[in-house]
């Protein structure tokens, strides 16, 4: 391992330990990841979902997320493992998709924690449905193969007689009068950081557990310290809630417990910043099924952040929600859109035909390649063109291809800065000797104005093929495939749905 990447793994794996609740960080010393490790854990666990939901290879792809005496439920080792990828116990149309994913290092590899949504796709004209929430807790180990789960199990979220409570507090008043907004700025002038590959990661790991502190208080029973502490002491929330008491006291507001699984953090975008870093990613709030009925959306809208790194670790400096609103314009805290960040760009490739290496900050590029693009076709920003931008000069989405064809696809009356609708899983990325592919689950969102009601629409994938290019990395093709309705009676000739299908 080279200095770098001691590095590296060093200092996420203190941001790391600093973000766990006090109890966990007493014990023998964790094995210290690097930032690849990080990003491998992180496609394990992404393809867990796509394995278990098509039985790939008989079976066999999802067996090998395991070691061998691995331990998924009732099965254990790759036998059991690939029998039940086979059988698929939760039904065909079933498919599970991963947010809100924390790893921590440990004393015999890592450990780890997610949210899960399992959408029942709609068939014969219905709409998706929500099957399932909850988290999952792991135990991963690293083998000669690479990183491999060692045990998994499934924590179904509860629902709460506190859940129709609102997702943000009400604002506070003196005197019968609101009480003025507390506005940060964002800092437009002077250059911005230099963000790495674990800077990104760390946010990520931030934005997680997010979700995680407010809904049960990364396994504290009380969650207002782990939610405020993902605040700088004068870290300011919706406006309004400043320092640890307030941050702490809405937190103890909102529903609440030790196996409750709420708040879906997707589509996470990162960009450098002179101050650190700001961020966006789509929000949705999800009851949990129950009584018979499938789960339902409480509540859809973004985030918009700004990130400081302290002496404990990447912290929010600020925070705003912007409910969904279709077609309305947005007092952003940030601006509509960010270049993508110079932080992780890649050299051109190789002119002598040779692969150029596929690094960490590689699967970080692509990444936010990746979550971009829901905020570019949802928001049509840039008249179309911060889509079209995400593509190669000869790229496709489906059967549209050039820069003028593409930038008409987002275009349309619903469009805005407090649009949101396509909601996407993390992508399982593959390396390739001409660039990389993925495959990433979409889901369809409709939420009304104000992001109080939602419906589930069409559910589906995304096949892409990444390019590297001088501006960074780009999408050479991606072709949507609806897997709702008629799409599923088929798998076998399933083919790119229209671009209105998306």
């Amino acid at each position: 391992m080279g200095i770098r990447n001691r590095l590296l793994g060093l200092t996420l794996s203190a941001v790391m330990l600093a973000l766990l609740p006090a109890a966990a960080q007493r014990g023998p010393a964790a094995m210290p990841l690097t930032a690849d490790d990080h990003m491998q854990i992180q496609q394990l666990v992404t393809r867990f979902g796509y394995a278990l939901d098509t039985g790939a290879n008989d079976g066999a792809m999802f067996a090998d997320l395991f070691t061998e005496d691995g331990v998924y439920g009732a099965a254990k080792g790759h036998t059991q493992l690939a029998a039940l990828a086979r059988t698929r116990p939760d039904g065909a149309a079933n498919r599970h998709f991963v947010t809100n994913v924390i790893v921590r290092p440990a004393e015999r590899g890592a450990t780890g924690t997610q949210y899960e949504l399992m959408f029942g796709v709609g068939q014969d004209g219905n709409q998706s449905a929500i099957a399932r929430t909850g988290r999952y807790e792991d135990a991963y180990t690293k083998t000669p193969a690479g990183w491999r789960i060692q045990k998994r199990e499934f924590f179904p979220s509860i629902t709460t007689t506190e859940a129709n409570k609102a997702a943000v507090q009400q604002a506070p008043t003196a005197g019968g009068q609101q009480q003025p907004p507390v506005i940060v700025e964002r800092q437009r002038t002077g250059t911005p950081t230099t963000l790495t590959a674990v800077d990104y990661l760390e946010i990520q790991r931030l934005v997680a557990s997010y979700g995680h502190a407010l809904d049960n208080g990364l396994a504290q029973t009380d969650n207002g310290p782990a939610y405020a502490g993902l605040f700088t002491p004068d870290g300011v929330a919706f406006r309004r809630l400043k320092g640890f008491e307030p941050l702490a006291a809405i937190a103890r507001a909102q529903p609440h417990g030790p196996k409750y699984s709420r708040h879906m953090l997707m589509n996470v975008t990162i960009a450098p910043s002179p101050e650190g870093a700001t961020g966006e990613q789509y929000l949705a709030v999800i009851d949990p099924p129950e009584g018979g009925k499938p789960g339902r959306l409480f509540l859809g809208g973004h985030y918009e952040d700004i990130y400081v790194k302290t002496a404990e670790g990447w912290r929010y400096k600020s925070r705003t929600l912007f409910n969904a609103n279709p077609g309305a314009e947005a007092a952003s805290a940030l601006p509509a859109s960010e270049p993508m960040p110079a932080a992780v760009r890649m050299a051109a490739p190789s002119r002598n035909g040779a692969a150029a290496k596929f690094t960490g900050e590689d699967y970080v590029e692509i990444q936010q390649l990746v979550a971009r693009y829901s905020f570019a076709l949802d928001t049509a920003d840039g008249n179309g063109y911060t889509y079209a931008d995400l593509f190669t000069a000869d790229g496709t989405f489906n059967d549209t291809k050039g820069r003028e064809a593409l930038a008409a696809l987002p275009r349309g009356p619903r469009r805005g800065p407090l649009y949101v609708r396509n909601y996407g899983s993390l992508a399982i990325i593959q390396p390739t000797p001409e660039g990389a592919t993925g495959i990433q689950y979409a889901q369809a969102m409709e939420f009304e104005p104000g992001g109080r009601a939602g419906v589930l629409d069409h559910f589906g994938h995304y096949e892409d093929v990444y390019a590297r290019t001088p501006q960074g990395w780009r999408f050479k093709s991606r072709r949507f495939v609806n897997e709702s309705q008629a799409a599923l009676k088929a798998p076998a000739t399933r083919t790119g749905t229209s671009a209105a299908a998306r």
